[in-house]
């Protein structure tokens, strides 16, 4: 939710990695199922407060979503519906372009959409700043990394998108090495690493991974429960 890497493989393969930021008093969430929503069936992890998710997988779409938009803002809920919520109704469209263009924003809280078209590799960011809907698409050939304007000021954000970059200079780039990237990534302050960790109000909850390889896979790491949910795609 607060911490998304995006790294491409061979074509129309990548690794999407996301660290989730939480009070660690919110309900535990849920360990990711394969269900149907709409018409759509989806593997995710439920957070039981507002029903939705954070990361999400379908036949032909991968969706991650951070909190906050380009910068920070101060709530003003109550809000309509969860962003977790929105997340989900991401996939009943044919398209970010439809999406963006047909879905009801309003009264939503701020947030950024990452979307991984699993049909032709494309990889579009969509952000809602509360007034406005943008929608971005990036070059898939190039990895990225995404930071929560709610939690990292922009220096901060700087600093994380640093080690990234010599993160992927020093060594050969794996899933499971972008996994220990997004365990152990940092200079030891855990205010601001990967998995950070403030005064017990907020911290780095689970890592989720979804691989599109030679299959489709979903691994989990629950950090509070110490336990590791690993599952095959077959949607």
């Amino acid at each position: 939710m607060c911490t998304v890497t995006y790294y491409p493989l061979e074509k129309n393969q990548f690794v999407l990695t996301s660290n989730r930021d939480e009070s660690p008093n919110r309900p535990h969430a849920l360990e990711p199922v394969t269900g149907s929503y709409g018409n759509v069936k989806i593997t995710f992890p439920k957070d039981p407060l507002g029903g939705g998710s954070w990361i999400a997988v379908s036949r032909n779409l991968t969706t991650c979503l951070l909190n906050g938009a380009d910068r920070y803002h101060k709530k003003e809920g109550p809000y309509r519906i969860s962003r977790g919520i929105v997340l989900l109704d991401r996939h009943q469209f044919i398209s970010s372009d439809a999406f963006v263009q047909d879905y009801d924003f309003t009264g939503i809280e701020p947030f950024t959409l990452i979307n991984i078209d699993h049909l032709n590799g494309g990889l579009q960011q969509i952000r809602w700043n509360g007034k406005e809907v943008e929608l971005k698409v990036l070059n898939s050939e190039h990895p990225g990394i995404w930071s929560s304007h709610t939690l990292y000021t922009p220096e901060i954000i700087e600093e994380r998108n640093s080690w990234f970059k010599d993160f992927m200079r020093d060594q050969k780039v794996t899933p499971d090495r972008l996994l220990d990237f997004h365990r152990f990534g940092g200079n030891g302050d855990k205010e601001k690493d990967l998995v950070m960790s403030r005064g017990g109000k907020v911290m780095t909850v689970s890592i989720t991974q979804i691989r599109r390889m030679n299959s489709l896979e979903m691994r989990y790491n629950d950090l509070l429960n110490h336990s590791i949910k690993q599952i095959s795609l077959d949607l």
